[in-house]
C-alpha cells in the first residue's frame, strides 16, 4: 500500500482556493496515481471516473494539473508530483526493503541462523505507510518506546512496555496480520506490546493475532481475543467466544433494524405499540 500525501497548510494555498470543489478530483486522483505508480500521470478514462473534464479544466487552469500525453494516452499530469510524492523506483525499493526484512523475520522465527546486523531492522513498519507519531522505528529501524508511554507516571510505566516488547510487537503485527490502516496498526502494536510486558508468551500474542484477523472487531478487543484464546478448553474449538457472540448478536441487532424499517407503516405502527 502506498500513500498519497498531502501538506496540512493546503487548504490555504491560493492554488487550492482557485480550483474550489474541483479538488476533489485532485484527491482522489492522487490516491489513484500512488496506487498505479504512474508518477503522477491521470489517464482521461481515469479523470472522468472519478469527476468530470469540467472539473480537470479547472485544475488545469489553478496551476495543478498540466495536459499530458503518456505513450497512446491522453490526460494530465499532477505539477511537480516529484517534488511532494515518492518515485516508483523509490515505492519499489521500499517494497524490497520490506519483504527482505518479513523473511529474516521468518528465518529468525524459525530458528534459521540470522546475524544481528542482518536482523537489524526488521520489525520496522511497512515503509510505505507513515508512522502514527514517528516512535515506532528511528531512521536505524531500531524500534523505541512511543513518548506518550514515556510522559506516564513512574508508576504506570513500570507496567508498560520496553523496547524489546515493541520490537517484538511490531515483527509479530507485520508477520501476521494483513495490511491494515496505519490507525489499525498502531492500535495492534499497542495492545501486543502490552500483553507481552504483561508476561504473556509470543506464541499467545501470535495465536491472538491471527484469530483477529479473522474477526470483524477493533483493534482494542485483541487483549480480550487472547484472552479468550487461553480460557478456551482444548479440543473444543467450535465453542463460540463472547466477542463472537457480541459480533453476532450487533449483527441481527442491524438486520433487525433494517426489516423494521422496511416494513409497511401499519406493521411500524404495531411494532411500536408493542402486543395488545
Amino acid at each position: 500500500m502506498t500513500w498519497f500525501k498531502v501538506d496540512d497548510s493546503l487548504p490555504d494555498h491560493r492554488k487550492v482556493r482557485k480550483a474550489g470543489t474541483a479538488m476533489g478530483l485532485w484527491v482522489l486522483c492522487g490516491a489513484w496515481s500512488s496506487r498505479a505508480l504512474s508518477g503522477g500521470f491521470v489517464p482521461t478514462d481515469i479523470a472522468t471516473r472519478y469527476g468530470t473534464a469540467r472539473q480537470a479544466a479547472r485544475l488545469v487552469a489553478a496551476g495543478l494539473w498540466v495536459p499530458a500525453v503518456d505513450g497512446d494516452e491522453e490526460g494530465w499530469q499532477f505539477h511537480d508530483w516529484s517534488d511532494y510524492q515518492p518515485s516508483r523506483e523509490e515505492v519499489l525499493g521500499r517494497r524490497r526493503a520490506a519483504a527482505d526484512r518479513q523473511a529474516r523475520s521468518r528465518a529468525r522465527r524459525s530458528g534459521q541462523d540470522v546475524t544481528r546486523d542482518e536482523d537489524r531492522g526488521h520489525a520496522s513498519p511497512d515503509p510505505t505507510r507513515p508512522d502514527p507519531d514517528g516512535s515506532y522505528a528511528d531512521r536505524a529501524g531500531s524500534v523505541a518506546v512511543p513518548d506518550r508511554w514515556a510522559a506516564a507516571p513512574p508508576s504506570a510505566r513500570r507496567r508498560m512496555p520496553g523496547p524489546d516488547h515493541m520490537q517484538a510487537a511490531v515483527s509479530l503485527v507485520a508477520e501476521l496480520v494483513p495490511t491494515q490502516p496505519s490507525a489499525v496498526t498502531s492500535r495492534l502494536v499497542d495492545e501486543s506490546a502490552r500483553l507481552l510486558a504483561e508476561g504473556l508468551g509470543v506464541d499467545q500474542v501470535g495465536h491472538g493475532l491471527r484469530l483477529w484477523a479473522t474477526k470483524a472487531v477493533g483493534a482494542g478487543l485483541l487483549p480480550e481475543i487472547v484472552g479468550e484464546a487461553m480460557r478456551a478448553p482444548t479440543g473444543n474449538p467450535s465453542k463460540t467466544s463472547t466477542t463472537d457472540s457480541r459480533v453476532n448478536a450487533a449483527l441481527k441487532l442491524a438486520e433487525r433494524f433494517a426489516a423494521e424499517e422496511s416494513a409497511p407503516a401499519t406493521r411500524v405502527a404495531e411494532l411500536q405499540e408493542g402486543p395488545r
